[in-house]
């Protein structure tokens, strides 16, 4: 059966609009065919179709499988492609001057740009492999194998820190600050951080502090201790040293500690070093403070000798007993200076402290003590004589004995007064004249 009109462009109508038009065979249409109502083709197939416009494609409920032995092309000229599910939007593939943006719902998940994409939220997948740079606020991952040699890590503009890997597996971690302020590295563990290595080395321009809030610093060899540092010291024995060296200070002005041996230990050997506070030397001045100082053996003073004590210098003497001598002074209120005179013997003490100092001269005291040797000399009104005054030693001039020999004399009884030739002389009273011829007369007065 053909179906044709005479004059091209006169359309033909099949079936009444009530009525339906079954096509038992094949259906070959050449021209345009246009559907008002809704076309059902039985879940048949339609091959070789061109275009197609259609507003809506509705199934019956099986699946819709578009099939090309070509490519499929999608071709939205409101530049998005919307994915529904039951008439509810659940993502859309957009155009943002021709790069693509995948949205889920509603909400922008990742925006590429050429070859690079940007995620939105949070990435989680297994294996990610990338060749190019991976960037993002944050990395969560239970494992990252990196193809590469550095990892950098940036805190603020300029301010780095770089992971780098060498050879035979080196690890270099390098931190910077442009303002050279405070590039540290900080390890924090909940629990125990362990630093293994075949040799560990802390290598530090400045300090290296150990801070043990629970007070105890150990040393250990395979996990069996070596010794301990605790804020009473160091418990444990320490490596034997064949040498030590002393660096020469000779100019800081400080009291420095002067270290000597633990325990008392005079026998040498493994011993550990003490020191302390009231014991120390000042290397600018040369000044060794010791709160106490027992010499057993003979004690060489090169220069002088200040003493600053308050009270003495104690001999015990040859016999320690409770009985000692003690060497004071009295309080001066100038300088003074004591000299040993250049002779053996033992010096003379006084019986009271005195300020008063002695002028004599050993000579003179020598005389005092009863020299031999005597020499001429010509007394006159101001010379001095010694005298024990009821027991206060004085100087006294000889006038003064003058007159008291003077008048001790002419009182004496029995005095013998002798008179020149002519002159009258006493006798025990008795008036005696003598002449020049040797005659003596006799008188009472």
């Amino acid at each position: 059966l053909k179906l044709a009109t005479e004059t091209s462009g006169i359309a033909i109508t099949l079936g009444h609009t009530t009525s339906e038009v079954t096509v038992a065979d094949n259906l070959t249409v050449a021209g345009d065919m246009t559907v008002t109502g809704t076309a059902s083709f039985a879940d048949t197939n339609l091959t070789n179709i061109g275009s197609i416009a259609l507003d809506t494609i509705t199934n019956d409920g099986t699946d819709i499988t578009l099939d090309s032995s070509g490519d499929i092309i999608l071709d939205a000229g409101g530049d998005t492609i919307f994915l529904k599910d039951s008439g509810t939007t659940f993502g859309s593939l957009d155009n943002t001057s021709g790069n693509l943006i995948i949205k889920s719902g509603t909400t922008t998940a990742a925006t590429f740009s050429g070859a690079n994409v940007t995620l939105a939220g949070t990435v989680g997948s297994g294996a990610i492999t990338s060749t190019g740079a991976v960037s993002g606020t944050s990395l969560t991952a239970d494992d990252v194998a990196i193809d590469g040699k550095v990892i950098t890590m940036t805190g603020s503009a300029s301010d780095t820190a770089v992971l780098t890997a060498g050879t035979n597996g080196t690890l270099s971690i390098v931190t910077t600050d442009a303002a050279a302020a405070a590039a540290n590295i900080t390890i924090t563990a909940d629990g125990t951080a362990e630093l293994a290595g075949t040799t560990v080395t802390l290598n530090s321009s400045g300090g290296i502090t150990l801070d043990a809030d629970g007070g105890t610093i150990t040393f250990a060899d395979a996990g069996s201790s070596l010794g301990t540092i605790t804020s009473s010291g160091y418990s444990g024995t320490a490596a034997v040293a064949t040498t030590v060296t002393i660096t020469d200070n000779e100019s800081t002005n400080e009291n420095n500690a002067v270290i000597f041996t633990a325990g008392g230990d005079v026998d040498g050997g493994n011993i550990g070093l003490e020191s302390d506070g009231d014991l120390t030397y000042n290397p600018s001045t040369g000044t060794l403070n010791v709160p106490n100082i027992s010499v057993t053996g003979t004690q060489t003073i090169v220069n002088s000798v200040t003493m600053n004590a308050s009270n003495a210098v104690i001999f015990e003497g040859a016999t320690a007993d409770a009985y000692e001598t003690t060497l004071s002074t009295v309080d001066a209120t100038a300088d003074r200076t004591i000299n040993l005179p250049n002779q053996s013997g033992t010096l003379p003490v006084l019986a009271a402290a005195s300020a008063t100092a002695i002028t004599s001269t050993p000579e003179e005291l020598n005389i005092v003590d009863g020299g031999t040797s005597a020499s001429t000399v010509t007394v006159a009104d101001a010379d001095r004589v010694v005298l024990n005054d009821g027991g206060t030693m004085k100087q006294v001039a000889v006038t003064s004995l003058a007159a008291y020999f003077d008048d001790e004399i002419t009182a004496m009884p029995n005095l013998v007064t002798v008179g020149a030739g002519g002159t009258l002389s006493t006798i025990a009273g008795l008036q005696i004249i003598t002449t020049a011829t040797s005659n003596i007369g006799l008188g009472t007065g």
